[in-house]
């Protein structure tokens, strides 16, 4: 509907203090709306519209709650600590809302797995996991083990993770959501990828292959086809990740939130150090770092580092690769999973 409206559709409120009810759930969906369907608007825009609406005392806490969602997911893909803090701070989650309210539960989770507490992210992971065994297969209960089972794999509870999003996978299968199914099956692929598992890796990249084979919408999974990059870069197949990585650009959004373009610079950056002859521009390191510094203490960096520091040295600036990696480990990586396989190896080589 958002998208029919064309690039004049876009109407927000100005003054929210007389909003009424049915115009302030109007306007998070067209923010939902903009933020899934890549217009011409600015996300940072959007998610400062939901915290205004948190904000407003007369809204009841359901719409606030649903506001302070919408913002939260936004604001992880931004890594905007400062309005993600705003948000969460605003709702200030009772203890026991936190132990009883399933969607002040799902709100908590997406504010402590990238930002706040990982400990307290973890026992309402566990919580929601619990929850969603225990539930008939819908929607819901497919959002709430995947969710559950990304903040379980940054906490470093991966035996949880697995079981919780092959839940997730189970369920989207089940409610007949095959495109549902796509991101836990990514989600697996990606995690045993990482954990140097090529079996497991294999079977889920095989998964994941055949419920892209239907896809239509090339944008909305186009982390699909950034995976599929990034298993070429891991199998060293130049040509093929070359080719996966053109797609992948053509695929992406025209305006990508920081985490996804800082994932396309990784693929960029990888897919060439493939070329042992290749060595990375003064502008593209600069690039680089720039996103290494605004993503990486925002958890799921391991690749992005991995290449970074690889670059580093290729230039020439193995002191600096040296000096990133040892901090990265040491203070900026927030996953308490284990390092990536990739990861560990080219900081033994930087070490040696």
């Amino acid at each position: 509907k958002f998208l029919a409206l064309g690039p004049s559709g876009l109407r927000l409120p100005m003054n929210l203090e007389s909003v009424s009810l049915s115009d302030a759930e109007d306007a998070l969906s067209i923010v939902d709306s903009a933020y899934r369907a890549d217009p011409f608007v600015d996300k940072d825009e959007l998610a400062e519209f939901t915290r205004r609406i948190v904000c407003e005392g007369h809204l009841p806490r359901t719409t606030k709650l649903r506001a302070a969602e919408i913002g939260l997911v936004i604001s992880s893909n931004t890594c905007d600590s400062e309005i993600a803090d705003s948000i969460f701070q605003s709702v200030a989650p009772t203890a026991r809302e936190l132990a009883t309210e399933g969607r002040v539960q799902r709100m908590a989770l997406l504010y402590h797995t990238i930002f706040g507490s990982l400990d307290i992210g973890e026992q309402i992971a566990e919580g929601l996991y619990a929850k969603a065994l225990n539930q008939s297969a819908s929607t819901i209960s497919y959002q709430d083990a995947g969710r559950a089972a990304f903040a379980l794999r940054m906490c470093g509870k991966l035996d949880s993770a697995v079981d919780a999003f092959s839940l997730s996978f189970r369920t989207a299968i089940e409610i007949d959501a095959p495109r549902l199914a796509q991101f836990p099956a990514w989600q697996l692929a990606n995690l045993y990828l990482e954990q140097g598992d090529e079996s497991n890796a294999n079977a889920w990249t095989s998964t994941l292959a055949k419920l892209f084979e239907s896809e239509e919408d090339q944008v909305s999974s186009s982390f699909v086809v950034a995976y599929f990059c990034r298993v070429a870069i891991h199998n060293r197949d130049f040509d093929n990740a070359i080719e996966l990585l053109d797609r992948c650009k053509r695929a992406y959004p025209r305006f990508p939130t920081l985490k996804a373009h800082t994932y396309v610079v990784a693929l960029e950056i990888g897919t060439h150090l493939l070329n042992p002859d290749w060595v990375p521009s003064d502008a593209l390191l600069e690039v680089a770092s720039t996103r290494y510094e605004a993503t990486s203490r925002f958890g799921t960096s391991d690749f992005f580092s991995t290449v970074f520091f690889t670059a580093l040295e290729r230039a020439g600036r193995r002191d600096d690769a040296v000096a990133a990696a040892t901090e990265y480990i040491s203070e900026r990586r927030r996953d308490r999973s284990p390092r990536a396989a990739d990861l560990r190896r080219v900081v033994q080589e930087l070490r040696s």
